[in-house]
């Protein structure tokens, strides 16, 4: 009987013990806060907003989260934003003006530029509509004027809609130059080039010329969409430039007029094109309906109108090729161009889409404080490397190899400009760290890049020294001896391929701008054992060097990044329920042994 009640009780206390550690294993969980985000505030282009909620969902989720809180609002006013300072980052199409540059202390100096998107304006059409639907082709050899019956064997243009540089440019700005005899127009639809352009005997379509949306505001599109008119429609350019209303160079990101309608924001602008009668106000828009936005705004307007008719105009490239805006189009011209805009539109490049540029994302160098220079620099990596990745399909192109490397290198600037301080230190290491989407093999493999991290405590103790000796005759202000406090250093930690090497920086003091200096180590027979070898740090009245040991660094960062707490700093649920773990496996490592000595006897 005693042994069933023991037994009773052993498993009764066990299973107490047991609910007991479960809850203190949920206690914390529940207890615990999730990390809270560094925000980074950003404005700028449209390019990169259909990317953008793929971007952040993936910054958010890394192990230290980055909030980019990006809006978009064009080059033009996300400069302005930046430029007064209530924003951390601004994406632009277009560079900083040198009116905008006076405003940096520092001027150019004072920024530093990272690419992250092709750009591009693609030229959208909504279709024509009339008794017939779309756009209609005669059949080859048949004439209406001699056969009646040609009328009725009218069948739908179903083919890529392909228009001239100079139709297009006079469709888009409504420029009303001659194309041909009997007073027909470059924009109109039945103009003999764009006919040929399309492979058709001849067009049946009225009213001939389409409409056109631009953008209201300042923008990288207006600014790029003058400068392509300028290269490749030299005609339509002139025209515009005799008329007296508008002021059209030097070219700006302001269009000196609106040919038709104009709508803020590329979304807003490509969504007319899905209404019927947006552009005219009513709802005869039979000649149809173009504008210049960027690619993703195609399915942005499928989407929201998918019974409207949307598709893309090719344009034709220095090359010849008629070219749509399609991802690898749009990757070929930046391939070949890099970051020169507009390159395919004068430069023979097979099959390169001839109206795309780079946006750049642009940041202050110098003031940001360590978890946002640590922030922006991930960030600037993950958009440059897998961030690319999310392009594709949404219909836009990506970044070179050698633009990709531009954004590498303007992340380590970011980092040598901001992180700069006794209470910061730069690191070296190929461990993107723990604010960086670590499972994705694109951001792991970029290799060696520069950290910034919050500087360890100095460890070396106040140094005592005796006052220098008062000269005969002189005052004496004290005999007490004086206590100076070494200067906290700046040590940066070479880390690459997970094996810390002899790069150590020397002490604050002797770097004058940067604080990562390579290169650099402790001497050999100081005073902290355990650390590199190779230089000496510069003499002072100390005695020791003031240096940290690589060991101690290194470590220190390593368990930063760490899911668990260091030992010693868990809460008091946390040993309790350790205890009770361990009480209860001794409950039953006990047990098993005593059955098992039990059997042995027998």
């Amino acid at each position: 009987m005693r042994r069933r009640v023991t037994a009773r009780r052993a498993a009764a206390l066990a299973g107490v013990v047991l609910a007991i550690s479960m809850l203190g294993a949920i206690a914390p969980r529940r207890g615990a806060t999730a990390p809270v985000p560094v925000s980074l505030s950003g404005r700028g282009s449209w390019g990169p907003h259909a990317v953008l909620v793929p971007w952040q969902d993936t910054l958010i989720g890394a192990p230290s989260p980055i909030d980019m809180n990006y809006i978009s609002n064009g080059s033009y006013l996300g400069r302005q934003d930046f430029l007064s300072g209530s924003t951390d980052f601004v994406i632009s199409g277009t560079p900083f003006t040198a009116d905008e540059l006076k405003l940096l202390p520092g001027g150019a100096d004072a920024i530093i530029a990272a690419p992250v998107q092709v750009t591009e304006n693609a030229f959208l059409l909504s279709y024509p509509y009339d008794d017939f639907v779309e756009l209609k082709s005669i059949p080859l050899g048949c004439n209406p004027d001699l056969d009646e019956n040609c009328t009725q064997t009218l069948v739908p243009y179903s083919g890529p809609i392909r228009v001239p540089n100079e139709n297009l440019a006079a469709m888009l700005f409504r420029s009303n130059i001659n194309c041909g005899t009997d007073g027909l127009k470059t924009n109109y639809w039945v103009c003999p080039d764009i006919v040929k352009a399309l492979g058709v005997e001849a067009l049946r379509l009225d009213p001939n010329k389409p409409n056109s949306v631009v953008r209201s505001e300042p923008s990288a599109s207006n600014y790029y969409l003058q400068q392509y008119a300028k290269l490749v429609a030299p005609g339509v350019w002139a025209a515009l430039l005799t008329d007296p209303r508008a002021k059209w160079e030097p070219i700006t990101e302001r269009l000196p007029t609106i040919p038709d309608v104009s709508r803020e924001g590329a979304e807003q602008q490509a969504f007319q094109l899905g209404i019927p009668g947006a552009a005219t106000g009513s709802l005869n828009s039979a000649q149809g309906i173009v504008a210049a936005a960027p690619a993703w705004t195609l399915g942005a307007v499928h989407t929201a109108f998918p019974k409207t008719k949307v598709g893309f105009i090719q344009a034709q490239n220095a090359n010849g090729d008629w070219v749509a805006p399609t991802p690898d189009s749009l990757t070929k011209a930046v391939a070949a161009g890099d970051d020169t805009p507009l390159y395919a539109a004068t430069n023979k490049v097979e099959n390169a889409y001839p109206a795309t540029w780079v946006d750049k994302l642009y940041v202050k160098a110098g003031g940001l404080p360590i978890d946002k220079t640590e922030a922006m620099a991930t960030m600037i990596r993950y958009l440059a490397t897998a961030g690319q990745d999310l392009e594709a399909p949404q219909g836009e192109g990506r970044l070179s190899a050698h633009l990709v490397r531009q954004a590498l290198d303007a992340a380590d600037k970011v980092v040598q400009a901001n992180c700069t301080g006794a209470d910061r230190v730069i690191t070296k290491s190929s461990d993107p760290g723990p604010m960086a989407p670590a499972a994705l093999k694109a951001v792991t493999a970029i290799g060696p890049m520069l950290h910034c991290q919050a500087a360890p405590a100095a460890t070396t103790a106040p140094v005592t020294t005796s006052p220098p000796a008062t000269p005969t005759g002189a005052a004496v202000v004290s005999n007490a001896a004086t206590t100076t406090t070494p200067t906290t250093p700046v040590v940066a930690v070479s880390d690459t391929n997970a094996s810390v090497s002899t790069s150590v920086a020397a002490a604050v003091s002797s770097v004058p701008s940067a604080s990562y200096v390579p290169g650099l180590s402790f001497a050999s027979g100081s005073s902290n054992a355990g650390t590199a070898s190779g230089v000496t740090a510069p003499a002072t009245n100390e005695t020791s060097n003031g240096s940290i040991p690589v060991r101690l660094v290194a470590g220190l960062l390593t368990a930063a990044k760490l899911p668990f707490p260091i030992p010693g700093t868990g809460s008091a649920v946390d040993v309790v329920t350790t205890l009770l773990l361990g009480a209860l496996l001794f409950v039953v490592l006990f047990r098993f042994t005593r059955r098992m000595l039990a059997k042995a006897r027998r």
